[in-house]
């Protein structure tokens, strides 16, 4: 039998903050798994910039236009193997 290559699954764990008032600006810290050296984050369809990245976690930029309005934000990060992680919620109050 063909040995194969197991592809960790990606998932996101937590988001540090995972609150923030209305025009915060300041880094999230995305924890969780299977990240890869190209992966980055989706804040519903703003795509933030990544300053850190490593399988376990990713550091993106958060600037005051994404935090403008008050409501819950759907955030996801993507790789290039495995495709999107789960969904956690990013609430600005």
């Amino acid at each position: 039998m063909p040995a194969t290559q197991d592809v960790q699954a990606i998932s996101i764990s937590s988001l540090s903050p995972a609150v923030v008032d209305r025009h915060w600006e300041g880094l999230v810290k995305i924890h969780g798994c299977g990240f890869d050296k190209l992966s980055f984050a989706s804040f519903n369809s703003a795509t933030p910039e990544v300053l850190e990245r490593s399988d376990s976690h990713l550091v993106v930029e958060i600037h005051p236009d994404l935090t403008a309005n008050p409501g819950r934000i759907r955030v996801k990060v993507h790789t290039i193997e495995s495709g999107a992680s789960n969904e956690l919620e990013f609430v600005v109050r």
